[in-house]
């Protein structure tokens, strides 16, 4: 009886001590005045670019090294990976916490920490349904219209595959949309809910494919691809990163100006000012990302009002 006891406790000790290594190392030497947790999922390039101005918008703002200690996550795209990030960042009670992404968004909201919230990358964040009093952040609403009328200039497709993630509340959101649009531009939905590369096998019968804001998704970019060239779809994404492996059309909320307001943000709520007294804000900037070398690959011509219109070209 005793040696069992005395290995239940050993278990129990061990447990405690990995759980107590995992969270982020403590303040430096020096100190900081206030900690910053981030979570961002995986390591998308999107997220990175936002963070990059983030942080770049947060020293612009006098909280530099020295004034704040940021803890960044990159949790794999899952509910456990999402939730046990967000519960570290509240067990070591950081003075705030910086999410990118919905997922990353719903799993620190639903811990009701009281702990501030300012978020970026969000698609339709007024459809969190949670309590959000205690968080604010900028949306990164791309009008689904915009993208299916440059995609539809490009292929005069009707079977539209349109790739998401089930868990991922964001990107069942905008196959949704995407669906209300169907009868206005004359096309036919197909969805694709993609969690690893045997599911990219199940994309048959369509003519393009889209390429939701899913971090699952875009894990599996590199089979979705080689698919698409296969059977030379045209293929557009609404998240940066996929422009360079080879998706033709990619529109997207700009990425620096995601980072560069939160961390305005995030610099009024460290300064006293209550999350819930700060608005949401909407994206005024929307890249639009051609891959004509990819396009011409495939024997696809880009109209020259379409490619005057981008903001970026890859050639």
């Amino acid at each position: 009886m005793g040696k069992q006891y005395n290995k239940i406790y050993l278990q129990l000790l061990l447990f405690f001590l990995a759980f107590l290594f995992a969270l982020p190392d403590g303040p430096s030497a020096e100190g900081a005045d206030k900690t910053i947790g981030v979570v961002m999922t995986g390591d998308l390039p999107y997220y990175q670019k936002i963070h990059e101005a983030f942080m770049e918008g947060m020293v612009a703002r006098g909280f530099g090294p020295g004034r704040i200690e940021v803890f960044l996550q990159t949790p794999t795209p899952g509910a456990l990976s999402w939730t046990n990030a967000a519960r570290k960042f509240v067990a070591y009670d950081v003075d705030m916490i910086v999410c990118y992404g919905m997922p990353a968004t719903i799993a620190v909201l639903k811990e009701k920490s009281g702990i501030p919230v300012v978020f970026a990358g969000v698609y339709y964040p007024h459809t969190l349904d949670l309590d959000t009093g205690n968080a604010t952040g900028i949306s990164s609403n791309v009008p689904e219209a915009m993208i299916i009328e440059r995609m539809k200039k490009i292929s005069d497709f009707y079977e539209l595959g349109v790739i998401y993630n089930q868990s991922e509340k964001d990107t069942t959101l905008q196959v949704n949309n995407i669906t209300g649009l169907e009868s206005k531009y004359l096309f036919h939905t197909k969805i694709f809910d993609i969690r690893n590369d045997r599911d990219v096998k199940k994309i048959i019968d369509v003519q393009a494919l889209l390429i939701t804001p899913g971090a699952a998704a875009m894990a599996h970019l590199d089979a979705i691809l080689a698919l698409a060239r296969r059977k030379k779809l045209l293929t557009a994404a609404t998240i940066e990163g996929a422009e360079e492996q080879g998706v033709i059309l990619t529109v997207e909320a700009n990425p620096e100006e995601q980072g560069e307001t939160a961390s305005k943000m995030a610099a009024r709520i460290l300064r006293g000012t209550e999350a819930a007294k700060i608005p949401v804000a909407l994206p005024k900037k929307v890249d639009i990302v051609i891959n004509l070398k990819e396009a011409t690959r495939l024997g696809m011509k880009i109209p020259f009002r379409l490619l005057t219109s981008s903001t970026k070209l890859i050639q």
